[in-house]
């Protein structure tokens, strides 16, 4: 858990709940978590899983399940992003404490990206900041942020324990 750069198209908008599928009406306009792959994809891997574990030759086949979807259910369409029609060739920043929501607009450059997260935070820093709810919580700094995107993805939390004792380091490498 923490965060992941993600592979999005020029322009990107990720999907949003509607009237249609909010749970509550204060989630309507609010991002719809969903894992980086389309339900398709995910779909056709569910279905070779399966022929696997029909056959008896999935690498995780187990005696305690008596049909596979006892150990994988099948993908919830809901719970993935649609199907790309451009190329996915810019970066955004991605939550996976749940299946991914944006934590940033995406950005062209690996750099531009970094930069916004030196100069701006992230949307959940920001949030705590229009709130007045930051307890000490920092912005990284622009080579913390580089370092974190050109990895590919940072942990939610790191605990340090030093001489001076405990830190407690974010998603960027930033004292939180």
């Amino acid at each position: 858990m923490g965060r992941e750069v993600r592979r999005v198209p020029p322009g990107w908008e990720h999907p949003r709940y509607t009237k249609k599928d909010a749970r509550e009406l204060r989630c309507i306009g609010e991002y719809r978590p969903c894992f980086d792959e389309d339900y398709d994809a995910a779909a056709k891997k569910w279905d070779e899983s399966y022929m696997l574990w029909r056959e008896g030759k999935h690498p995780n086949q187990v005696d305690w399940c008596r049909y596979f979807w006892e150990y994988d259910p099948p993908p919830d369409a809901s719970r993935y992003r649609p199907a790309f029609t451009d190329p996915a060739t810019w970066y955004q920043v991605y939550e996976t404490v749940s299946e991914g929501c944006p934590v940033t607009p995406p950005f062209s450059s690996l750099e531009e990206l970094a930069r916004y997260l030196s100069e701006h935070g992230d949307f959940w820093y920001q949030s705590q900041e229009r709130e007045g709810r930051l307890r000490g919580n920092r912005k990284p700094t622009y080579e913390q942020a580089l370092a974190m995107v050109s990895e590919g993805w940072g942990p939610s939390m790191i605990v340090e324990r030093g001489p001076e004792g405990a830190k407690i380091r974010g998603p960027y490498g930033e004292e939180a």
